[in-house]
This record gives structure tokens, C-alpha cells and sequence, in this order.
């Protein structure tokens, strides 16, 4: 009976306290989401973040624009820069101009959404080229740690931090009124023409590739089916291959006495930009795994990059043009050109 009294006395006082002014508890705000074309965009950041920073592109400024406007870069010894005169300025007195400057290889890149844009990891290796008799190796340069926003321009780096490999962990970015605000939505007509499957389907289009490159798989014609029938690769030695038949002799050429399972091309950096007359071009790091022989540990060799061109096919996306370049033999391509590339000799 005392039981019965001292709950109906618990429920009389909840109601009270409703009553004077009590507030139910706040309704959770929705979780922060991302959509493919998001990630396709934050992707491709990073992409664009290797090119800009190794070849100091005009004059930093390039790397500089890839955060928002008043972006914080810090570095592995915590040399912190802001806003982006400071950046442009920072990469471009630290800029190696030259042979070999493809040093920058991001991988296993995490995104998570949160409010008003991402957070990102992603490893950084650097490429210490062979000087002398020395092997050109990778080595860990550590990971980045970032926030991301989604701005008029595009996604930017708002706050991004790199940790040497036997680092502490990063501090939280200083607060920022931005981090907290609704994501602003592009412009209609800044969007770019190609979808988030369109940029997975390139990707996918560039894995393929190596594998059919190094294993000859399907008697050559993985490597070939990854052009279009009249595709056109170039080497960097005086040869050229035209079409499915060459494409598949070459690819069988080249993975003659290897294993079913050789892995020799290796492709970083995968930028892919819309072409204005359709389809899309694209440019990526290669590195290539020179073998000793059965049972010795092969050696990485820079093979400079690619310079690509893409269709879109009823069959999907294909190459119609690849071409390995060695960087300090050709300026760097930024942006696609304004007209489809020159007829092919």
C-alpha cells in the first residue's frame, strides 16, 4: 500500500516538474551523411593533392587552392600554415624542380561524414629515388589527419595535419563557426558532368589494366578490352600499339615466363578530370617492380605517369589513348585540353 502512495507521489512530482517549465529532451539532429558523389569528389582531391604539391603547379597556387580559403596546413614537425598566400608560398620554397619529382603516394583513404563536411586518414609514403647504386624505395612519411568542407568551389581541405610515423596523435583543429554550419551546396552549374559511377568505373578501368598488363590474362585481351577497338597506347620507347590485336600480342609479350600472379605496375593517384568534348582524361603515377630472378626481391623503378584519354562506351569506359610519360620530359597537364587530342600518326 505505501508502494502504491509513493509511486503515485513519484508521478505527481514528475508532472509538476513538466509543468514548470521542464523541456522533453532534444530530438538528435539527423547524423551527417555523404552521397557517392561526395565521395568521388574527395577522392579526387586527393588525387589532385599529389600533382599539385610535387610539381609546386603554378607557383603552389594550385595546392594552395585545394583548401578553403582560410585553411591550416600543419606539417610533420608542427610548423602550422594559414590561408592560402601562405600555402602557395610554403610549397613553392620547398619545391624540388626536376627529374623525378613524383614522390607523393596517398593510399587507404577513410571518409566520414560530420556536420558541415568529412573527416579523412589517409597513409602518405614518399618515394626516395635511386641515387647512384642505391634502390628506389617508399618509405612511410606517416598518416594525415583532416576536416574537410564542402564550399562553392568544390571540396577543400579545411584543416589537414600530417603525423610522422612514430608521431603523437593530432590535436583537434581549433573551432571554426564553418565546422558547425550546414554543408553549402554547389552551384548547378559548377557540377561536374561526370557521375560518382562514372569516376568508380575509371578506377576500376585503371586496376584492370595493370592486371592485364602483368599477368596477360585472357590471352592478352584483358589489357586490350581496356581500349577502345581503335585504342592507342604509346610508349615511352619509339613504339606504338594500335588496336585490340597489338594491345593483346604486347600484353602477352610482357608477362612471357612470369608467374599467373606477377605484379609489376603499380598505379597511384588516379586523377580524372571531364573532357569539353565528352568523355574524360586522366593522369596517374606508375611505378613499375623490376624482378632479379626467381627468389630475389625485385626493385621499384619510377616510371613516371600517365596521360590518359577515356570514352564512354556501350561496353563501359575504355582508353582511347595512354601515353607514359617521363615527368621532366613533358610539362605537366592540368587541365584537359579545349579540343580533342591531335589525330594519331
Amino acid at each position: 500500500m505505501r508502494t502504491t502512495r509513493l509511486l503515485a507521489l513519484l508521478g505527481v512530482l514528475a508532472l509538476g516538474a513538466t509543468a514548470a517549465g521542464a523541456q522533453p529532451p532534444a530530438t538528435p539532429r539527423p547524423a551527417a551523411t555523404l552521397t557517392p558523389e561526395d565521395y568521388a569528389a574527395i577522392y579526387q582531391l586527393y588525387a589532385r593533392y599529389a600533382f599539385a604539391l610535387d610539381k609546386a603547379v603554378d607557383n603552389g597556387q594550385m595546392w594552395a587552392n585545394l583548401f578553403t580559403r582560410d585553411g591550416v596546413f600543419v606539417d610533420a614537425n608542427g610548423t602550422s600554415v594559414a590561408g592560402r598566400a601562405k600555402l602557395a608560398k610554403y610549397v613553392w620554397d620547398r619545391a624540388t624542380r626536376g627529374p623525378f619529382r613524383l614522390i607523393t603516394y596517398l593510399s587507404s583513404i577513410v571518409i566520414e561524414p560530420a556536420p558541415g563536411g568529412a573527416t579523412a586518414r589517409a597513409y602518405y609514403l614518399t618515394m626516395n629515388v635511386a641515387s647512384g647504386q642505391q634502390p628506389t624505395s617508399l618509405v612511410p612519411g606517416g598518416s594525415f589527419f583532416d576536416t574537410l568542407a564542402r564550399t562553392p568551389e568544390g571540396w577543400r581541405f579545411r584543416h589537414k595535419v600530417l603525423v610522422a610515423p612514430d608521431g603523437p596523435a593530432p590535436a583537434a583543429p581549433a573551432a571554426n563557426p564553418s565546422a558547425a554550419a550546414p554543408a553549402t551546396p554547389r552551384p548547378a552549374a559548377a557540377r561536374a558532368p561526370l557521375t560518382a559511377q562514372d569516376y568508380a568505373d575509371i578506377e576500376q578501368l585503371s586496376a584492370r589494366y595493370a592486371f592485364g598488363n602483368d599477368t596477360g590474362a585472357d590471352n592478352g585481351y584483358m589489357l586490350a578490352g581496356s581500349f577502345t577497338p581503335d585504342g592507342y597506347f604509346l610508349a615511352t620507347v619509339p613504339r606504338a600499339l594500335n588496336g585490340h590485336k597489338e594491345l593483346a600480342a604486347a600484353s602477352l609479350e610482357a608477362s612471357a615466363g612470369m608467374g599467373p600472379f606477377n605484379t609489376r605496375h603499380w598505379t597511384w593517384n588516379v586523377l580524372i578530370d571531364p573532357a569539353p568534348w565528352g568523355g574524360a582524361t586522366g593522369r596517374a603515377y606508375v611505378e613499375v617492380t623490376i624482378a632479379k630472378g626467381p627468389g630475389q626481391t625485385g626493385s621499384i623503378d619510377n616510371g613516371g605517369s600517365y596521360l590518359d584519354t577515356y570514352a564512354k562506351t556501350p561496353n563501359g569506359w575504355r582508353f582511347t589513348q595512354r601515353h607514359p610519360v617521363l615527368d621532366w620530359r613533358r610539362p605537366v597537364v592540368v587541365q584537359a585540353p579545349p579540343t580533342p587530342p591531335a589525330p594519331r600518326p
